[in-house]
């Protein structure tokens, strides 16, 4: 792991190892986590590498085109403003088709930026917006049964295997807001929160998953959670080679 200062972000390319694995950026920051326990859930997926930055030195990275260098970029952060440069590079970094996987509290980042929601799929209200009488909620430690929804999708088979579902000890999300184009992946039915929790669909030109999961270092240290961002990364680094074929 190696955490990318904004200094070293024109160098980035030459930072980047040479080898097999599939390199992604992790972006954190805006909201406290387990560092430690989040971190080690990468170093522990086979042929994956990884960097870090903090917001808002992400943004900074995109502004200058410089994430390409990654086959995944992955948030973890729950940013609340965005500059509209920072906007600009967002969208050039879809319009180039960067693979995008956004991991539970990233759904909250941006309120106000209204295209986001666009972007990730869906959106977590930290209050009330006009039409919707009421804000989202969450709810910590709550037994999510998760399975399979819709069509078999590989990152759901591939993270099965033979299992029907699996459960995690997690936060659950509840009243968000979902788009009605995005391919369904998991569901739960737990009643403290919302029935969709894993979703994936296509912004312009970058493949896009949501996982609601990943609170904290219980499901951090789950090897189902581990397989299914794993699974996820991996399938996203897939579209992005066959993209450029």
């Amino acid at each position: 792991m190696r955490s990318i200062p904004l200094a070293a972000a024109l160098f980035l390319s030459c930072l980047l190892s040479p080898g097999q694995s599939v390199r992604i950026l992790l972006v954190t920051g805006g909201h406290s986590f387990n560092e430690r326990a989040f971190y080690n859930l990468f170093h522990s997926m086979d042929s994956i590498a990884f960097d870090t930055v903090t917001q808002p030195s992400a943004e900074d990275l995109w502004d200058a085109g410089m994430v390409n260098a990654y086959d995944v970029v992955v948030f973890y952060d729950m940013t609340s403003e965005i500059s509209e440069p920072s906007k600009r590079g967002f969208l050039e970094m879809c319009d180039a088709g960067e693979p995008l996987l956004f991991l539970h509290h990233s759904l909250c980042s941006y309120q106000n930026w209204p295209e986001y929601k666009n972007i990730t799929g869906g959106k977590y209200y930290l209050e009330p917006p006009p039409g919707r009488s009421k804000a989202s909620r969450y709810r910590h430690d709550i037994t999510l049964e998760i399975f399979p929804a819709g069509s078999p999708h590989p990152v759901v088979s591939r993270t099965l295997g033979s299992k029907r579902s699996f459960v995690l000890t997690d936060e659950g999300y509840a009243d968000i807001e979902v788009l009605p184009d995005v391919t369904p992946l998991l569901m739960t039915s737990h009643p403290d929160c919302f029935p969709l929790v894993g979703w994936t669909h296509r912004y312009r030109n970058s493949p896009v998953i949501y996982l609601m999961p990943g609170h904290d270092e219980k499901t951090f240290s789950d090897p189902m959670y581990l397989t299914l961002v794993r699974n996820s990364i991996l399938w996203l680094s897939e579209q992005k080679k066959h993209s450029q074929q």
